[in-house]
């Protein structure tokens, strides 16, 4: 079986709760979630995809799945499970 994962990465600040909207009516099989914390890779992304996992609890029931990408994994991680999308 094939699976549809959609990066949520490069998703739009502006418009992205209809972006969510639209993945899961195109019926994306989960979302990939990329955390960097700025260390180890330059963009930080940490915040941004807290407030995205955030939007996902509360309109879509689309699994997610995360690449921790970072210098300090486990305190992203920390960070990470307290927002997860609840089909984690």
């Amino acid at each position: 079986m094939i699976e549809v994962s959609t990066s949520l990465l490069n998703l739009s600040e502006e418009d992205y709760i209809h972006s969510l909207y639209n993945l899961e009516a195109a019926k994306t099989d989960y979302f990939h979630i990329d955390i960097m914390d700025g260390k180890f890779v330059e963009n930080n992304t940490t915040e941004r995809m807290k407030k995205f996992c955030t939007a996902i609890n509360q309109i879509s029931r689309i699994r997610a799945r995360y690449s921790l990408n970072g210098a300090r994994t486990r305190r992203i991680y920390r960070r990470v499970y307290s927002f997860k999308p609840k089909n984690y």
